[in-house]
């Protein structure tokens, strides 16, 4: 049976990561040459930053070991 917490933080969770899922989407349709450009060179420097925020965020969760719990995203 699922603790007070653990309801608390898959509610969390849940919104959080349909919310960064909504942001990435976002920050995709500026991929449309017709109205934006970026260069090779920036592209691969925000690819290193949201890979190294999200492995920084992953070794966040796992450090606590509680953490280790399965995910769905609904829609998926």
């Amino acid at each position: 049976m699922a603790t007070k917490k653990e309801i608390k933080t898959m509610s969390l969770l849940t919104k959080r990561v349909t919310r960064f899922d909504e942001i990435l989407r976002l920050i995709g349709n500026l991929s449309n040459k017709q109205h934006y450009f970026l260069s090779t060179d920036k592209l691969n420097e925000l690819e290193d930053y949201l890979n190294s925020q999200v492995a920084s965020t992953i070794d966040r969760l796992r450090e606590n070991k509680k953490a280790n719990f399965s995910f769905e995203i609904k829609g998926k």
